[in-house]
């Protein structure tokens, strides 16, 4: 983390410049507890959309390298992840694109584990994982010349109840789709964290609208 005048900006892979202030991520107990997907954990939701209910249940698990992954028991749906102890990362997505699983990579596709007000995070999706093919085959022919296609990941921690002591936390997020500088789609998405865990997913867009509720297995 470096420390500007109004707050703090993540910085990744990059050298601080000379006299300003940088400091690792001051992890939140909280948030390290929600995130910590080892290996033979499960989790149910209760899904609400539509005016339909569903309980769906994931799965941690690994692959033979070593890597983590949840998959989406109802529907197949995998997503690999990493977890340093500072950051949570979504990796790769495999499945259809409009499960639950899906929207929480998109959610939680980049999380520092520590709460900090006043800064949003940002990152870029894979473009393979966001856009369709008819997108992606007119990229790749224009692509020596113009890259007209973007997706970008946001992230902000709106809420918490006490920072020494925390019970709650909600953080915020989207996803957006660029198509010529303009935003051509997109999700707003809020999870909220309790004592337990991650306690419910919110995803909106023109659209839909998916509450996801955890069963508290």
């Amino acid at each position: 983390m470096e420390q500007k005048e109004n707050g703090f900006e993540l910085k990744n892979y990059s050298v601080p410049e000379i006299n300003k202030a940088v400091s690792n991520i001051q992890t939140n107990e909280l948030l390290v507890k929600a995130f910590d997907l080892v290996p033979g954990k499960t989790y149910c939701f209760d899904m609400l959309k539509d005016g339909k209910n569903e309980e769906l249940k994931w799965e941690v698990d690994a692959n033979e390298f070593n890597i983590p992954f949840i998959r989406c028991l109802s529907t197949g749906a995998v997503a690999y992840f990493s977890n340093d102890g500072n950051i949570f990362m979504f990796r790769h997505y495999e499945g259809r694109k409009d499960t639950l699983l899906y929207y929480f990579f998109l959610a939680a596709f980049k999380v520092p584990l520590g709460f900090y007000r006043n800064i949003e995070i940002e990152d870029h999706f894979p473009l393979n994982l966001v856009m369709n093919k008819f997108a992606l085959f007119i990229q790749d022919f224009t692509a020596p010349f113009l890259k007209f296609i973007r997706s970008e990941y946001r992230m902000k921690y709106d809420q918490i109840d006490n920072e020494l002591m925390t019970t709650h936390i909600c953080l915020a997020s989207s996803s957006s789709n660029y198509f010529i500088r303009r935003r051509s789609s997109g999700y707003d998405f809020m999870i909220e964290i309790d004592e337990k865990g991650i306690s419910s997913i919110k995803i909106n867009n023109a659209g839909i609208s998916i509450t996801a509720t955890s069963c508290k297995e």
